[in-house]
């Protein structure tokens, strides 16, 4: 657990290290850091690395929480793959975070900052989204968790 913290930390020191001429650091970029350090030592790992697009605005922040059915787990697995990095290039994309939950394999939080709703709205509307729409909903189980609100 101790090595997952350190990383997420090791990544975030370097991205700032980075980005430190371009970056004002606004408390929303904090907050975001400090919940995704917490999802960590409570067991989420990220699945993928940090993107490196900070904005600084008032943004919108999708959190989605759910657990898959244990049969479909490597089917939403594949799924995924084919949805977070061109969801990470749709304009307006700051973070887009998959996590597994170490302590239980089939539990997995969606973690997206967008820059703002017209940007989420216009990810909604992308083929790789509506893709994924299809056929997540038959993959995960009833206690499907989404919060959508702005960032500051």
């Amino acid at each position: 657990m101790e090595n997952v913290r350190g990383e997420i930390m090791i990544r975030y020191i370097s991205l700032v290290k980075r980005q430190s001429k371009r970056i004002i650091i606004n408390l929303s970029v904090v907050i975001i850091t400090i919940t995704v350090m917490v999802f960590a030592s409570s067991g989420f790992v990220m699945a993928d690395v940090i993107s490196s697009k900070v904005q600084e605005s008032s943004n919108i922040i999708v959190e989605g929480k759910f657990r898959v059915k244990p049969e479909k787990r490597e089917e939403l697995l594949s799924l995924v793959s084919k949805l977070i990095k061109p969801s990470r290039k749709d304009p307006g994309s700051i973070r887009y975070y998959f996590m597994e939950d170490t302590f239980d394999k089939n539990s997995f939080l969606f973690f997206e900052e967008w820059l703002s709703k017209d940007s989420l709205d216009q990810h909604f509307e992308t083929k790789h989204f509506k893709e994924f729409m299809k056929v997540f909903p038959n993959l995960v189980q009833e206690d499907l968790q989404i919060q959508i609100h702005p960032a500051s």
